[in-house]
């Protein structure tokens, strides 16, 4: 033991930064772990299934889309905005325009295209032998864990005859994310 506190020889300076380097960056690791970890309890995720997609194409003044959200998550959902081909369809415009229903559970049917919509008076539809009223979106929309909206956008723009057959995107805005999906254009 003597021998080592009467010892002279130590390690060179570049050993020991190296050494009190490594020690820094693990320091700041365990640091930066924990902080991500605090903040992403703190942060509910959303979580949304998109079905039943369709697009169909009329002429050059009817089209229609249609899309079924479901919220699969643990919290609420603020839906901004729906797009069809790089379109963004305003919720309640002169041309475009976009209606919804709002049904507690999952709601799965097969849509078929709607030729009747209004924008101004009331619209009711059945599916699978219940009817559902839609009203025009005026404003973003919250829809709460568990329930489903069926949206029809009416006349959605950029469409022309030669999207028929061929795959659009279809994407709906959220407050923290965007979902997208793809379907084929439809001749009505």
């Amino acid at each position: 033991m003597r021998r080592l506190l009467k010892n002279k020889k130590a390690l060179s300076t570049a050993v020991a930064s190296l050494i009190l380097l490594v020690a820094g960056v693990l320091l700041a690791g365990v640091g930066s772990t924990f902080a991500l970890n605090i903040a992403g309890t703190r942060i509910q995720q959303e979580d949304m299934y998109l079905s039943n997609v369709a697009v169909w194409y009329k002429n050059t003044t009817t089209s229609l889309g249609s899309l079924l959200v479901t919220n699969t998550g643990e919290t609420d959902i603020v839906l901004n905005k729906v797009t069809i081909k790089g379109q963004e369809s305003t919720w309640n415009g002169t041309e475009t325009f976009v209606l919804y229903t709002k049904v507690e559970g999952v709601l799965s049917t097969n849509i078929e295209y709607v030729s009747n919509f209004n924008q101004t008076g009331s619209n009711t539809l059945t599916l699978d032998g219940v009817a559902y009223d839609f009203t025009v979106v005026s404003e973003n929309l919250i829809l709460q864990p568990g329930w489903t909206m069926l949206f029809f956008i009416v006349n959605p723009g950029n469409l022309i005859v030669y999207d028929v057959g061929t795959p659009v995107r279809v994407t709906i805005s959220t407050g923290q994310s965007l979902y997208a999906t793809e379907t084929i254009v439809k001749a009505v």
